[in-house]
């Protein structure tokens, strides 16, 4: 019944927008609009007004209340972009500093795309089950590929850090 409802607002509100939106012509003649309002009856006009009244209404509502949660997917997005930025810093703070440093960022950056990877997941399950009320997939996409990346560099670092204390060699010799 909503829904019968809902299109018939569409419906109507199109045609109110067609029979407003056209131009009047400036010559004597008149414009197919006003043309289209005279052959309406008294009772179509009211209710074609009170359509126009409450798809406003209704489009002023859906302004006033966007997508309520983005929180999640934000979350996501930004934890990639550190995590993905830690990796550069962490470097560039070893070579001024002691290269001891750079292992706790490296940690931080791993700990970080962990979690940028389940935020992002979970933010994406949350979207597809109810569009409504949840917001922010592209934000949740990008965070999920970042923390992806980050874990990707966190991998290569651990095992070229294991090729260079020689367990490699232990390993499979």
């Amino acid at each position: 019944m909503e829904l019968r409802r809902h299109i018939l607002l569409v419906i109507l509100t199109l045609i109110s927008v067609q029979l407003v939106a056209v131009k009047p012509i400036k010559n004597k003649e008149s414009s197919p609009a006003k043309e289209l309002r005279k052959k309406l009856n008294l009772k179509q006009k009211v209710g074609l007004f009170l359509l126009k009244k409450m798809a406003v209404k209704k489009a002023k509502q859906e302004a006033k209340n966007p997508k309520k949660n983005k929180k999640l997917a934000n979350a996501s997005l930004w934890l990639g972009i550190i995590a993905v930025a830690l990796f550069p810093a962490s470097f560039i703070l070893a070579i001024y500093t002691s290269f001891l440093i750079i292992w706790p960022g490296l940690i931080l950056m791993g700990i970080l795309s962990i979690i940028a990877v389940v935020a992002g997941s979970r933010s994406m399950k949350k979207i597809k089950q109810n569009p409504e009320e949840y917001a922010g997939k592209g934000a949740a996409r990008t965070g999920l590929v970042l923390g992806l990346v980050g874990l990707l560099i966190w991998f290569l670092i651990g095992l070229a850090w294991l090729a260079s204390l020689g367990l490699f060699r232990t390993l499979y010799a």
